[in-house]
Order: structure tokens, then sequence, then C-alpha cells
């Protein structure tokens, strides 16, 4: 895994400060984060930004989804605006 796993703070820090709750990964090459709107999650898929966010309740985790992170560091930061403007939307 490159990207994320070796430099995790800035992304786990922008996702805190959009309003997402995370649950800091332990060797996995994914990251648990809470839905903003638990009991409405629904896959959320923005072509444009090439943003797939799909809840985990099959995953025992019902409210949260699994986000991936297996991807260049670059790929990751390039998300962030996305992310930042998703949350932005629940608001």
């Amino acid at each position: 895994c490159r990207g994320l796993c070796s430099q995790p703070h800035r992304a786990y820090r922008a996702l805190a400060e959009y309003g997402y709750t995370y649950v800091e990964p332990d060797g996995a090459f994914y990251l648990w984060v809470k839905a903003l709107e638990p009991m409405r999650m629904r896959s959320v898929a923005r072509e444009e930004d090439e943003l797939l966010a799909v809840p985990s309740d099959s995953f025992g985790m019902p409210g949260w989804f699994r986000l991936g992170y297996c991807v260049s560091y670059e790929t990751i930061i390039n998300s962030l605006p996305a992310w930042k403007q998703l949350a932005d939307e629940y608001r």
C-alpha cells in the first residue's frame, strides 16, 4: 500500500475537519468512516469526482462506510475536496 499508509494524518485531519468521524486503521487498507446521516446512509456515487461510498451494513457496521485507500497518496489528497463537498451537502 502506498500513500495513506505512509502519511495518513493529513487526510485523517481533513476528514475530521469536514465533520466526519472515523476509526483510525490498525494495519488495514481501509478506514471506517461514520456516515454523516446514518439513518439515511445510501450508496454515494459521484462520477464527476470519481468518489464512491458504500454503506457497511454487510460488514456489520450499519451507519458507517468503508473507505479503501490502497491507491496513490495523490489520488487520496485529490479526493478531499469531493469529501468536503459531500459533507457540506449534508449540513
